[in-house]
């Protein structure tokens, strides 16, 4: 008797569904994975952390080329993660089913903000779906965001209203971002694929395939010639924009890449993981030039100041750290947040960092004090997913399930 190719039990060729290698991996990229039970034995068979086991059977999926054949419990299980986008749509019912006294907790809190004001996006164009990822065009005038529909939005930023809607990704969208001239929007998605879109008619440009496993996140160089992708295969990948030719893969990582960014002068890249570790890396060969280590648990997140001596992160054990470029050292350590640090950004002229978390809470810290400038809180069931700076540095954006917010900068 055969047995399932994902968690062992008995199957059968000839009653039990066959996914190719192809099909299974999409499987994973919508979120599809191992189930408690198995993830546990695993875990204690190999004597390693449930981040790992994951992560490794992951790799497994993304370098498989034989079929995979799933008894009934996983196939059941599967089929959850092959619906349209129509049969996931009833998570929105969740929201609306929100007390109205959190509703009104959150509005009190808003409001309550010194010095601060805030416009919320939260209109039905959302309909409940959790937001990624924001980030601005370079005049202010118009707001991306990529959420778990799989559509990246373009708001006008005076009105609040939906611009345009992009579609083409099959899975959730989970990172977007604008080439400094304002032309052209990237996005990654847990399609595998990286887009990039013509941001004046929304029309699909490029699809840049290459990676195996979900793309993480993507950023611009600074003269919007290249682009970096991260990704759960462990790689980051750089992208030739005019072309869409892939011009090398910086491998490292012994786990999920999280994050990505790139220096203001183009010479560096860094990248976040899941094996703790930051890196950076020359832009131009993509040689390793240093590994940052010091933090407890995942990193999701990193960003560059604008004067490029420090690079931020920030990760599942709630901090922040500030590194120096040149050495590798910890400037400093900031502390505040009572959850894992998904979202960092520094304002373009390096007087701020925003920071944002799944304790539902942003932050803005002074860089020059590094004491917190802001705090804007929210109920924790909504994790602040992705903050974005306007180029000017008035007004901050983030993102969580709830809504998308513009906050005066203090």
């Amino acid at each position: 008797m055969a047995t399932c190719d994902v968690c062992g039990a008995t199957a059968s060729r000839a009653k039990n569904p066959v996914y190719t290698a192809d099909e299974l991996r999409q499987l994973v990229a919508n979120g599809f994975s191992l189930d408690e039970s198995t993830l546990n034995t695993l875990t204690q068979d190999g004597k390693t952390s449930k981040e790992q086991t994951v992560a490794e059977w992951q790799r497994k999926v993304a370098q498989s080329t034989a079929e995979w054949l799933l008894c009934s419990s996983c196939a059941t299980r599967a089929a959850g993660y092959r619906q349209t986008k129509k049969a996931k749509s009833w998570g929105w019912l969740i929201w609306i089913a929100v007390p109205l006294v959190v509703l009104a907790g959150v509005a009190a809190l808003i409001i309550s903000a010194p010095k601060s004001t805030a416009r919320s996006f939260r209109e039905n164009q959302l309909g409940g779906t959790t937001t990624t990822s924001v980030a601005f065009s370079p005049d202010g005038k118009l707001l991306a965001s990529g959420s778990d529909d799989q559509v990246v939005r373009l708001w006008d930023v005076k009105t609040g209203q939906v611009a345009r809607a992009l579609s083409g990704h099959t899975a959730r969208v989970t990172s977007v971002a604008f080439s400094p001239d304002g032309k052209v929007i990237a996005s990654g998605s847990n399609d595998l694929a990286v887009k990039l879109w013509d941001a004046a008619t929304g029309q699909e440009v490029c699809n840049l395939s290459g990676h195996t496993l979900a793309v993480t996140n993507v950023a611009f160089s600074p003269d919007g010639q290249r682009l970096a992708s991260a990704s759960h295969d462990g790689t980051v990948r750089l992208w030739d924009v005019k072309t869409g030719q892939a011009l090398r893969t910086l491998s490292g990582h012994q786990q999920s890449v999280n994050g990505v960014a790139f220096s203001s002068d183009g010479q560096l890249v860094a990248s976040a993981s899941d094996d703790q570790t930051a890196k950076v890396w020359d832009a131009n060969t993509g040689q390793e030039i240093r590994t940052l280590i010091g933090h407890a648990s995942w990193i999701y997140c990193v960003a560059f100041a604008p004067d490029n001596q420090f690079l931020t992160s920030g990760s599942g054990d709630g901090v922040i750290k500030l590194w120096e470029v040149n050495t590798g050292q910890v400037a400093r350590t900031l502390t505040g947040h009572t959850a894992r640090v998904n979202t960092v950004a520094f304002s373009p002229d390096g007087q701020w960092l925003a920071s944002g978390s799944n304790d539902g809470a942003v932050k803005v810290w002074n860089t020059k004090t590094w004491e917190v400038a802001r705090t804007w809180t929210g109920p924790k069931t909504f994790p602040v997913t992705s903050v974005a700076f306007s180029l000017d540095g008035r007004t901050l954006a983030s993102g969580n399930a709830f809504d998308i917010k513009l906050w005066d900068v203090p």
